[in-house]
């Protein structure tokens, strides 16, 4: 599943966007999370729903769209930007917030599918978004958003930033092998983005995490973990 977040003011602009989204999701068997921004003077959750986009279609129509496109940017560098308007906007400006792409609404779905096709692409290839494909679904998760996994045989949760949280279908040892160096074995239920520990307790032998869940740390994995951090720190 990948986040697409929509800024369109445009009650119309809304619907066809919706239809596009929608048709694109059932041909070409993606899970789309759609949230929407409707109104510039409501931006309520846009600092946590930012934080977990992997792909911002901005109304061109949007007040001031590049300072917006700068602005998600800024704040999670993994989201990629596509903006979308009509046939006769001036492209110099948008341009200069770094889009990956730009769809003219004259173009018709066709061009905006084949510029999410190219994100995904992106996003899939990249060493920085975990990805997990099943004949079901694709889960596509920036690396820097995942705290640590939980495994409970072969369910695994990934704890997310902000609260949030994915559920896997697997054995933990065949996501370790997909993950980064940056993730850690600390116990034969958890592993932890190294990034995200805040503390080591050692009387206790526990690690707390951002968003301050303390996991236990095995007896036979603590002098692996305290090494790391001390490398880390």
């Amino acid at each position: 599943m990948i986040c697409v977040t929509v800024f369109e003011p445009d009650g119309m602009k809304r619907r066809e966007m919706h239809e596009l989204l929608t048709g694109y999701s059932i041909r070409r068997d993606t899970e789309l999370q759609t949230y929407w921004f409707t109104d510039p003077r409501d931006m309520t959750r846009f600092s946590e729903l930012t934080a977990v986009t992997g792909i911002a279609l901005i109304a061109t129509a949007w007040p001031d769209a590049p300072r917006l496109g700068r602005k998600i940017y800024g704040a999670n560098p993994d989201c990629r930007i596509v903006y979308y308007g009509p046939a006769d906007v001036r492209l110099e400006r948008f341009l200069r917030a770094r889009p990956v792409g730009y769809h003219r609404l004259a173009d018709g779905g066709g061009a905006l599918e084949k510029e999410l096709d190219a994100v995904l692409r992106e996003l899939t290839l990249s060493t920085t978004v975990f990805r997990w494909s099943t004949r079901r679904r694709t889960v596509l998760i920036p690396v820097r958003r995942i705290v640590y996994l939980q495994s409970d045989l072969k369910n695994v949760t990934l704890r997310l930033t902000g609260g949030g949280e994915e559920h896997i279908t697997a054995k933990l040892s065949e996501l370790e092998s997909r993950l980064p160096s940056c993730f850690i074995r600390i116990h034969q239920s958890f592993l932890v983005n190294i990034y995200h520990i805040r503390a080591l307790d050692k009387s206790v032998r526990t690690v707390t995490v951002t968003g301050g869940d303390t996991l236990p740390v095995s007896d036979a994995r603590y002098g692996r973990v305290e090494a790391r951090l001390d490398a880390a720190t």
